[in-house]
């Protein structure tokens, strides 16, 4: 189960199923990062940018769920958006992940082919089309 919160986890961060996370507007003047915001100012976030950035993510480009064990292996992580914007469903969609991913990578091997680590964006942001193997483990 460990295994499959890691990889529950890996999937939330590439790509992310959130395009941009927007903001209210700045309450007062405010300075973040260096750059200064003006009251009314509108702020957003793009978590795909913020995933796969390199300053803060070791090889963001790989879909790598050994990270999440690595001391500093993650950045900044925002699959569902934060604080009082966070999708109502991000437990449930969390959970399913993991007892999916559980439930087809139990005595089994799983490898994919074909795709491509960009993804599609349009409505919301989509995998390319791939292939997944499940090939059962030998007995013991």
């Amino acid at each position: 189960m460990a295994v499959a919160r890691r990889v529950a986890g890996a999937r939330g961060r590439t790509p992310s199923p959130v395009r941009l996370d927007g903001r209210p507007t700045v309450p007062y003047p405010l300075e973040f990062g260096g750059l200064p915001f003006a009251a009314g100012t509108i702020l957003s976030v793009s978590p795909y940018l913020l995933h796969h950035d390199t300053h803060r993510w070791d090889r963001p480009e790989m879909f790598r769920p050994e990270r999440w064990n690595e001391p500093g292996g993650q950045g900044p992580y925002l699959p569902f958006s934060t604080g009082p914007f966070t999708c109502a469903g991000s437990a449930v969609a969390h959970s399913l992940t993991t007892e999916a991913v559980t439930a087809l990578a139990q005595d089994a091997h799983l490898t994919i082919s074909g795709g491509d680590a960009r993804p599609l964006v349009s409505g919301s942001v989509l995998p390319r089309p791939f292939t997944l193997r499940r090939t059962l483990k030998a007995p013991v």
